[in-house]
């Protein structure tokens, strides 16, 4: 595996992140992850101000030798961007944050969005962050972005083996062209794809014949369904990072180890088109 792609998740350090997840992982346990991480020749932490308290939790451990990637979200329709930064970088206890998203693109549609954007590239001028960057949810959003012109350095979009729609109509080659970074998250669906079929939480269980050919994929090929998640974003060229999310030690221990290459042929099956399974923000 290319570490150099890879970028630790923070959301489950300071909340009970994913739809499979139910709670917060250990402050040691966290500790260990991060050694670990470092040892593998991970290089980036991606976090956020909404993730609880991930950022001062992260502020506590050894980090100096990664590059911190934080999102900023607005309570307000009109806020002082250089001090949401000053507190994540008070919160991190980092000199400099290497990028700043924007966690929603409302905050740069709305009313206030060119004066917010026109602050954050004169901090970035002043040096006070490396990029500057958006995390959006659909290829709309980039195009809405595009249009009102904006430019980012990193553009971060979810995608995964069921969570295809940046891959239609030639989005992720547009994307790029604007000379953003493209980095994905939620590669795994906040847990779902690595869940037995029994343990689908019900609210999903309408989706049965979904979760039963991704099942039989998996069992006909004798994959490991991490690996198959991993390879499909990781083989893309488009894809300069993900992020992914650990819970344990033993979680990233267990990835590592069952890694291998698998041909991206192999993985060119469609599991579902409907938006209310791959958007998290539909879920009930």
């Amino acid at each position: 595996m290319d570490t150099r792609k890879i970028i630790l998740g923070s959301a489950q350090f300071g909340n009970k992140y994913g739809i499979t997840n139910l709670k917060k992982t250990k402050i040691s346990e966290i500790r260990k992850i991060i050694l670990y991480s470092k040892t593998k020749g991970i290089k980036f932490i991606d976090t956020a101000q909404d993730y609880g308290k991930s950022e001062k939790i992260l502020g506590k451990m050894n980090i100096k030798n990664f590059k911190i990637i934080t999102k900023i979200k607005f309570d307000k329709k009109k806020q002082n961007i250089e001090k949401l930064i000053f507190n994540s970088k008070k919160n991190l206890k980092k000199n400099k944050i290497y990028g700043v998203l924007f966690h929603s693109s409302k905050s740069l549609l709305g009313k206030y969005g060119i004066q917010l954007f026109d602050e954050i590239i004169k901090l970035k001028k002043r040096k006070l962050i490396n990029k500057i960057g958006i995390s959006i949810y659909s290829p709309n959003e980039f195009f809405e972005l595009k249009k009102k012109g904006f430019k980012f350095d990193i553009i971060q979009i979810p995608l995964s083996i069921f969570d295809k729609r940046f891959l239609k109509n030639d989005v992720l080659r547009k994307i790029k062209k604007t000379g953003s970074e493209i980095h994905a998250r939620s590669i795994f669906l906040q847990g779902l794809l690595l869940q037995e079929n029994k343990d689908i939480p019900s609210q999903f269980k309408k989706w049965e014949k979904s979760w039963n050919n991704w099942n039989y994929f998996i069992l006909k090929n004798k994959f490991k369904k991490t690996n198959v998640c991993i390879n499909f974003v990781l083989q893309n060229k488009y894809i300069n990072k993900i992020i992914i999310g650990f819970s344990s030690l033993k979680d990233i221990k267990e990835i590592f180890r069952n890694f291998k290459k698998i041909n991206i042929k192999k993985l060119n099956k469609n599991f579902t088109d409907d938006i209310r399974l791959i958007d998290p923000r539909l879920w009930k």
